[in-house]
C-alpha cells in the first residue's frame, strides 16, 4: 500500500510505503495480512483526513470538482490530506470493510474515491492522481493549466 501525504501550508508532499516483505522466510501468513497488520498504525497515528483510492469510490464529475474536494477534505483534516492507493493485490480488507459503514464508524478512511470506470495500475493512479492534486491547486490559483 503507498499513501501520499500532502500538506498544504508547506507544499510538502512525500511517499511512504508500507508493504510486507513478498518473501514466505521467516514469517506467517500472507504479505496481505502483513500488510493489514501494519495498516493499523500507520493510519490511526496519522492526523490527516485520509482518502482511499477504490474501484468503488465516488469519480469527481470533472477536475473542478475534484479541486473543490481536495481543498474541502484539506480544511477537515487541519491542512493533511492522506491517499491510500492500493498495491498489486488492492487495499488491505480492514480499509475495504471501513466502505460500507456509516462515516463515523470507520476506523480507517474517511472518503473512497475513483479516478474513473478505468482500472489502472498503482503506479499509473500515483501518476493520475499527482497531476490531478497539480491541477486542483492551478484550479484553485486561478492560472491558465487547467483551460
Amino acid at each position: 500500500m503507498e499513501l501520499l501525504y500532502l500538506k498544504d501550508d508547506d507544499a510538502l508532499m512525500q511517499w511512504f510505503r508500507v508493504n510486507g516483505s513478498s518473501s514466505s522466510s521467516g514469517g506467517s501468513g500472507s504479505s496481505k495480512e502483513r500488510e493489514d497488520k501494519q495498516l493499523k498504525p500507520t493510519l490511526s497515528l496519522n492526523s490527516s483526513y485520509i482518502i482511499a483510492m477504490d474501484e468503488r469510490g465516488n469519480i469527481p464529475k470533472d477536475s473542478n470538482q475534484f479541486s473543490e474536494l481536495l481543498f474541502n477534505w484539506l480544511e477537515k483534516g487541519g491542512s493533511r490530506v492522506a491517499f491510500v492507493i492500493g498495491g498489486a493485490d488492492g487495499l488491505p480488507e480492514a480499509v475495504k470493510k471501513d466502505r460500507d459503514l456509516p462515516l463515523h464508524q470507520r476506523r480507517y478512511v474517511h472518503y473512497f474515491l475513483s479516478l474513473s470506470n478505468l482500472t489502472f495500475t498503482h503506479k499509473m493512479a500515483r501518476l493520475l492522481l499527482v497531476e490531478q492534486i497539480y491541477r486542483a491547486a492551478e484550479i484553485r490559483k486561478g492560472s491558465k493549466y487547467n483551460k
